[in-house]
């Protein structure tokens, strides 16, 4: 009961201040008075308090050095390297008719292409020409690109020529070049996981549609050049820089 008292006493003193008339000021530009009040001193004395707890609590938190995130999730920056690999090559020649398939679904040591899951891209280069000074006519030749698993072609091309080259780059994920990569993940295995993918199948067709020949004395034989590599990235230096 004391303290009850001793509360009711101090808030029946706190009301009588803020009624209380402390000071009148005249204003000589308005001609009229303005009156200071307890209640006035008191609002005036609260806000500052609540401005000085709120700077106070806004540099604490600028200057603490916890960066544990809600959530937990960090920032993590690496080195990418990329390394390229020969997995099919190839000469030879072939005749009016005939069509040339290149399957190829292993690296050059013999691992399943879409187990691998850090290949940024498969490169096809094709090349054909005329090897004789008899031909006077352009051959017709077509390529077809597929890898089997998004059911239409990657690329599809015809030319007439006496010789010509094809390079295609299917593009399996962006990490085909060095620098460094800045990303949020919850660990380094996540950071790792978020940029595999899985790698795919690559099929060359090539066919040799039509030698355009007039004269039957002409050579229809084309020679041919096949190169496929693949690119593949690495990471290095795994580093957690901040917490996002």
């Amino acid at each position: 009961m004391a303290v009850l008292e001793t509360v009711s006493r101090k808030y029946v003193e706190f009301e009588r201040f803020n009624e209380r008339e402390i000071r009148k000021i005249a204003l000589p530009v308005m001609n009229t008075e303005f009156t200071v009040t307890g209640r006035l001193v008191s609002g005036i004395v609260g806000f500052t308090v609540i401005i000085l707890v709120l700077s106070m609590s806004f540099k604490y938190a600028a200057s603490s050095t916890d960066s544990t995130a809600i959530g937990g999730v960090n920032a993590y920056i690496a080195q990418i390297n990329s390394t390229q690999e020969q997995i099919l090559s190839g000469s030879g020649f072939f005749d009016e008719g005939q069509s040339l398939t290149f399957d190829v679904m292993q690296d050059s040591m013999g691992s399943d292409l879409k187990g691998i899951r850090n290949i940024g891209m498969i490169s096809v280069q094709f090349y054909f020409e005329s090897p004789s000074i008899t031909d006077q006519t352009e051959p017709t030749v077509s390529i077809r690109i597929a890898n089997g698993s998004e059911g239409v072609d990657l690329y599809t091309d015809t030319q007439s020529s006496y010789e010509h080259t094809w390079q295609y780059d299917y593009m399996i994920n962006n990490l085909t070049s060095a620098g460094n990569i800045t990303m949020s993940a919850d660990s380094q295995e996540d950071f790792l996981f978020q940029l595999e993918i899985d790698g795919e199948y690559i099929f060359v067709e090539v066919v040799y549609d039509d030698s355009n020949a007039i004269f039957p004395g002409e050579d229809d034989t084309l020679d041919y050049e096949i190169n496929i590599t693949m690119t593949t990235w690495i990471i290095e230096n795994i580093n957690e820089v901040q917490t996002v």
